[in-house]
């Protein structure tokens, strides 16, 4: 599902679960957040990762957005992309132990394992996250100055080293794995597109803000 949520001269678009208070999502100061989990086995005592994402929704701006990040008590590791429409764009891992950070002028990739915090343990990580990341880096490597929306929506119906791809479908070994959304957030626009469900199969929606 897709809240509009409007508070004052504050809104969001987030895409979230019933339930959840957020997954991700961007804002009309052109801010976006995405989310993703890696697991190392590690745990802490800190704030809900949905909590986190929702509070990021009420920044201003990427610096700001990090500079909580790093304040935060984090309870499980995740990575958090961060952007906004002046260009500035960071990765940001957070364990419950330490936070790492990542900015870079042209792109960054992330899947779901460690790729700036290096010395962390890393007990989970299945060879799906690295496929998927090589896949998507080399995409925009060899894209870069070309990329736009259209594009894309077709990065994320790749099936590149299937089953492992990033437009994921079940398959007799992981009957399960199938992808639940496929996101685009133009901060050029400010425009969120949500295909939901598998983008080779699905459409993406368009939503906006307020005129």
């Amino acid at each position: 599902m897709v809240i509009h949520h409007i508070d004052g001269d504050h809104e969001s678009l987030i895409y979230t679960h019933p339930g959840v208070p957020a997954y991700s999502g961007m804002n009309n100061h052109g801010l976006a957040v995405l989310w993703e989990y890696i697991d190392n086995g590690v745990v802490g005592n800190g704030i809900p990762t949905n909590v986190i994402i929702r509070h990021l929704l009420n920044c201003r701006t990427a610096k700001e957005a990090v500079q909580f990040l790093k304040k935060a008590p984090h309870d499980i590791p995740n990575q958090f992309g961060i952007a906004d429409k002046t260009g500035y764009i960071a990765s940001v891992e957070c364990f419950p132990n330490k936070v790492y950070i990542k900015t870079d002028d042209k792109y960054l990739v992330h899947a779901n394992h460690t790729v700036i915090g290096i010395e962390e343990p890393e007990f989970t990580c299945s060879k799906t996250t690295w496929d998927r990341y090589e896949v998507m880096e080399e995409q925009v490597k060899q894209n870069l100055g070309k990329i736009d929306v259209d594009m894309c929506k077709d990065f994320l119906r790749n099936h590149d080293r299937f089953p492992n791809s990033i437009c994921s479908h079940p398959n007799p070994e992981k009957p399960w794995n199938k992808t639940l959304a496929a996101m685009v957030f133009d901060l050029g626009q400010m425009e969120m597109h949500i295909a939901f469900g598998n983008p080779c199969d699905h459409e993406y929606r368009t939503y906006r803000f307020r005129a």
